[in-house]
């Protein structure tokens, strides 16, 4: 642990926990959460879904309230709720203290859209009736689309694709193929050159796009809605960090400094195309759409700490999203 990592931790505690969280892998969904996980901080299920809250009780797929019917909150880490202080401040928890009504957390730290649909697809027989899907995603797509690795359609790429590459080849390999392997490494995969912003977004909206026809598929014909919301980050949403907020970004920086130019390759320009080319297709599918990049910015300025790094938020940030989403249910 260094004396930087200590110091983002004196700042944010919470970010402890869920540094320490970790996953476990999956048939399909490749990898989730660490089962009955329990912090101060962050809680899971025995399949390893965060709880919500809804009138002081503890939610979750695996075990969901008795009420007729229930919404859900589903994405990647900003769904799950990475940086609320407990579980009282998700997206899903804030919704259901607004609404008065049940929702559920079905977020993914790292998910990708098709691996969003394929928990769902996993866990829909033991929910209740859905009422609405708030999907508030997006980011990691086109994350992954601009990295300079294979990202082949239909099906996209996923977070620690090389490691399950490597480890399936090692795992499947003869033993004399193996030898030879120690003594000969393989050739690496090919790399692809950086693609263009254009082929970026492109393969971004398709597998996102891909995604939301499934949801479409499944859930309109039972009179579900739809709504994608577009994740809000501090470098999309023209935020102004407090003081808090800009020392917490400079320790980051020094912390991961490659995972900082990557998220800078992310300009506005980027986010602004991707954007649009999200809401034309998402209207040709009728399905809702939201920037909250867009909106929190109309919910006032604030000297509160709200992010935690740069695409994560503390209890507060998260209340100002569900309060900028429950306009639109």
């Amino acid at each position: 642990m260094t004396e930087v990592q200590e110091q983002r931790y004196r700042r944010v505690p919470q970010m402890r926990s869920y540094d320490n969280l970790g996953s476990v892998w999956h048939p399909y969904i490749m990898y989730f959460h660490t089962p009955n996980y329990s912090t101060s901080h962050v809680t899971t299920d025995n399949f390893g879904f965060r709880h919500s809250v809804f009138n002081g009780t503890k939610l979750s797929p695996i075990n969901p309230p008795s009420s007729s019917s229930v919404s859900l909150v589903v994405g990647a880490s900003t769904a799950f709720g990475v940086g609320a202080e407990d579980d009282t401040g998700t997206i899903a928890s804030h919704l259901a203290e607004l609404t008065a009504e049940p929702w559920l957390n079905l977020g993914g730290r790292g998910y990708t859209a098709f691996q969003e649909f394929a928990l769902y697809a996993h866990f829909a027989s033991r929910l209740p009736k859905v009422k609405t899907v708030l999907i508030v995603s997006g980011f990691n797509n086109l994350f992954l689309a601009q990295r300079s690795l294979p990202f082949e359609l239909p099906l996209g790429a996923f977070y620690f694709q090389q490691a399950f590459e490597q480890g399936m080849q090692s795992a499947t390999s003869g033993r004399f193929k193996r030898l030879v392997e120690i003594i000969r490494p393989n050739r690496s995969t090919p790399v692809p050159s950086r693609r263009s912003a254009n082929e970026v977004i492109r393969l971004a909206t398709e597998t996102t796009c891909q995604s939301l026809e499934l949801w479409k598929s499944v859930l309109a014909p039972a009179g579900a809605r739809i709504i994608f919301a577009l994740q809000p980050t501090a470098f999309w949403s023209d935020h102004k960090p407090s003081g808090a907020e800009a020392e917490l970004f400079s320790l980051l920086e020094r912390i991961d400094p490659n995972l900082n130019d990557a998220f800078m390759r992310l300009d506005k320009s980027l986010y602004i195309g991707y954007r649009d080319s999200l809401q034309a297709r998402l209207a040709e599918l009728g399905v809702d759409f939201i920037d909250l990049n867009a909106e929190l910015p109309r919910h006032g300025v604030t000297e509160e700490l709200t992010y935690v790094d740069r695409v994560h938020f503390t209890s507060s940030g998260y209340r100002r999203i569900a309060k900028a989403l429950q306009q639109s249910l």
